[in-house]
């Protein structure tokens, strides 16, 4: 006999098992299905190339072929034929296009030189006008003096800010001295009344505060002289700029037109040759179709060849190979000889696949009946050590049912007849000398005085849920009534009557 949860792990054990198989049957078909999946490419792919010789040998190629794939080939080579055509006279065009763009492009550079050439010329003679004209020279001097001053009376207006930043911060943190300049005091903008002036005065008084805003005035009022001498130079010095370019204006004038036609014709040439960038590519795409048409590698004559492929895998391939050994081209008998090779891999590995597949059907049904049977077994709780099986359900009956001998429903039912329940042990209960049976010394006796809240007062009798005598028969499965009866001397009779009290021991 096995118990539940031997058997359990029995079953999981065949579970894994059959798993094992279904992976590995799972893994030769798929292995099997990429070399059916690669046979087959290799085939195609040398019809395809066979075709392409035909085609490209043999223009009739196709005559006398009425099947549906010979019929989608000649379609295919009457629409390339005409996109070839396009593509030629599409190439035409732009060939025009891109040669009238690269003499604009030409004409438009060197006329742009010519321009730059000029406004640099137009730049020498203003130049030199400007130098001659005694106005201009009076005026450049005195806009470079200005600028000159304008420059250092910022510095100066910058340093007298920082200065002032660092002095001005002693006066300030004076309590009585900020509190006074924010209220104006001494000015005209003072607007204190009464009994607050003459409190600010007396403040004033006790700090010295007249000699101190004095000071702190002259220090404020030296940063604000320099920055208004500053505006006053840049305003300055934007009158004598505005003059000298109205007085050398009659000189600059021709240059700056000069200048201007340059840079409209440098933009000129530029824009038409991002015009021939852009035609340059699209050219080049053109000529590389026209190339590959002439290799017969466009993607038009593959489809023919491929369409072609696959009307003549129709035909007898005893007959192509004597037609392959007719040509001097050995290129043909080497594509027949793959395309033979090809259909022995693909019909073995047809039939791999197959028996693969029927195996690994029949190894996942015997694997998800044993899987039925371990989930029966948990859902009735017998997976544990109560429940007792034969060792055949763990063994031959198990193993039937694994291989398939066994139907899983046949299984169930011998482990449902099977099962037996471990035995338990008797449990055998010994006497409740609890308050409602009362205790071995009656009830009430004079001795348990200190546990009298525990008796009662209705009997003094020696019981264990019952009385000895006639009305109780204190029986519990022992041999004390012998103990008893020899004691009182009894006879045999006395001493077999009295053995109904008993306790189940030798007591």
């Amino acid at each position: 006999m096995i118990d539940g949860r031997e058997l359990a792990r029995r079953i999981d054990k065949r579970k894994d098992r059959l798993w094992r198989d279904e992976r590995r049957l799972a893994a030769v078909a798929d292995d099997a299905g990429r070399l059916l999946s690669n046979s087959r490419a290799e085939e195609a792919k040398a019809w395809a190339r066979l075709a392409g010789m035909r085609l490209a040998d043999d223009a009739g190629a196709l005559s006398g072929r009425i099947d549906g794939s010979a019929r989608e080939a000649a379609t295919i080579l009457e629409r390339r034929e005409r996109r070839i055509d396009e593509t030629r006279v599409e190439i035409k065009a732009l060939e025009g296009r891109a040669e009238t763009l690269t003499l604009d492009l030409e004409h438009a550079v060197r006329i742009a030189a010519d321009a730059a050439d000029a406004a640099g010329r137009r730049r020498s003679e203003a130049l030199a006008a400007l130098e001659k004209d005694e106005v201009c020279r009076t005026a450049a001097a005195g806009v470079a003096a200005l600028r000159g001053q304008a420059a250092k009376a910022g510095e100066k207006t910058t340093a007298a800010r920082a200065e002032l930043e660092g002095k001005a911060r002693p006066y300030l943190a004076e309590p009585m001295f900020a509190y006074l300049w924010e209220r104006a005091y001494g000015t005209g903008n003072y607007a204190g009344r009464g009994v607050f002036r003459m409190l600010d005065r007396w403040i004033a008084r006790l700090v010295g505060y007249d000699r101190a805003r004095l000071d702190f005035h002259n220090l404020n009022e030296i940063p604000r002289r320099l920055a208004s001498h500053t505006e006053r130079l840049q305003t300055d010095l934007a009158a004598a700029q505005a003059a000298l370019d109205a007085a050398s204006r009659i000189h600059t004038g021709p240059a700056e037109e000069a200048e201007a036609e340059a840079d409209r014709r440098r933009s000129e040439a530029e824009d038409l040759r991002k015009r021939l960038d852009r035609l340059r590519p699209e050219l080049g795409r053109h000529g590389r179709e026209l190339r590959k048409a002439a290799e017969r590698n466009d993607a038009d004559w593959l489809e023919a060849a491929a369409a072609l492929g696959r009307s003549l895998a129709g035909d007898n391939l005893d007959m192509i190979e004597k037609a392959a050994a007719l040509t001097p081209d050995p290129e043909d008998d080497m594509l027949v000889a793959g395309i033979r090779a090809a259909r022995a891999r693909i019909a073995e590995a047809e039939r791999v696949s197959a028996a693969a597949a029927e195996q690994l059907a029949d190894v996942r049904k015997r694997r998800k009946g044993i899987e039925g049977e371990a989930e029966f077994l948990a859902a009735q709780g017998w997976d544990d050590d109560e429940s007792l099986f034969e060792d055949e359900l763990g063994n031959a009956a198990l193993i039937q049912m694994a291989e398939g001998q066994l139907a899983p429903y046949s299984y169930r039912v011998k482990l449902n007849l099977r099962r037996k329940s471990k035995p338990r042990p008797v449990v055998r209960h010994e006497p409740s000398w609890s308050r409602d049976a009362g205790s071995v010394w009656g009830r009430g006796g004079s001795s348990d005085e200190e546990a009298g809240s525990r008796r009662t007062s209705q009997s003094d009798e020696f019981r264990t849920g019952g009385t000895i005598g006639g009305s109780g028969g204190f029986v519990t499965g022992g041999v004390i009534g012998a103990v008893v009866g020899a004691a009182l001397g009894g006879d045999g009779a006395q001493a077999d009557a009295a053995s109904d009290f008993s306790t189940g021991g030798d007591f």
